[in-house]
């Protein structure tokens, strides 16, 4: 089976990061992770992913996914610029 596609996860779990990293390395051309949502207009640019699995929370106790809407429209923007 030939790999493909790249793929970014942005979560502040760092076991989440493992085990979604581990579950998905087999499929993927490459994947990258990162705990920092920060760092997606730079991967976006230098990493150029297919496929970005966003966490919705980043702060301690948050469960509005507020955060993740924030970084969604960001991506969004960044998409709008390329296309």
């Amino acid at each position: 089976m030939q790999k493909q596609g790249k793929i970014l996860i942005v979560d502040d779990n760092e076991d989440i990061l493992f085990a979604l990293n581990l579950l998905l390395q087999p499929h993927a051309e490459k994947v990258k992770v990162t705990t920092k949502p920060e760092r997606i207009e730079y991967f976006m640019q230098n990493f150029e992913p297919d496929v970005i699995l966003l966490d919705m929370n980043f702060n301690k106790d948050a469960d509005s996914g507020q955060e993740g809407f924030q970084w969604l429209k960001m991506i969004k923007k960044q998409i709008r610029i390329w296309w």
